[in-house]
């Protein structure tokens, strides 16, 4: 829903059905209402209060253009890897995704086991949603734990020769850390 115009809600006893309005006027009815459009989500209020929560911790993401020219020795030094500046409990890391870069990859994967899991239920969507969440839990949880630990290899005391270890097979995990 790329409008701030969209809105959505949800009727009935038991929320069987969701209402698209859309900024052109037009609207959708739907049984099920899949929410992937992002932390401020306008679907997300239609199943939970919970609301994203800054926790501070911030990322900073920048891209040279014409390196090679325009910034030679930073492209020297880097190549085609990425570039990190760290501290102890700040940091500006600087490379194409969040600490472990899974946001984005599990967001499509995510989306892909759902439509085979609605797919492999016909006419049961329940069903389907139960067998999807099954497989969801233990593989959100066990990337969460490696955000975590990448997350506290970029900004703990240890920072930046934590991550140097990770990365150079100096540690092999992260409790050695």
């Amino acid at each position: 829903m790329p409008s701030d115009q969209t809105r959505a809600r949800a009727g009935g006893r038991s929320r069987r059905w969701h209402e698209l309005a859309f900024a052109d006027g037009s609207t959708v009815t739907t049984g099920l209402l899949v929410g992937a459009d992002g932390a401020w989500s306008k679907i997300r209020p239609l199943l939970s209060d919970a609301e994203p929560e800054y926790v501070g911790t911030s990322f900073i993401e920048t891209y040279l253009y014409d390196a090679d020219e325009r910034h030679s020795a930073a492209a020297e030094t880097v190549g085609d890897g990425a570039m990190l500046a760290l501290a102890p409990g700040k940091g500006i890391v600087a490379h194409l995704t969040p600490p472990a870069g899974e946001g984005a990859n599990l967001a499509m994967f995510d989306g892909a086991e759902l439509g085979k899991a609605i797919a492999a239920h016909p006419g049961d969507v329940e069903a389907a949603l139960t067998a999807y969440e099954e497989a969801l839990s233990p593989r959100s949880q066990a990337t969460a734990v490696d955000a975590h630990m990448i997350l506290g290899l970029c900004l703990d005391d240890r920072a930046p020769f934590g991550l140097i270890d990770f990365f150079t097979g100096a540690s092999s995990s992260p409790a050695s850390l």
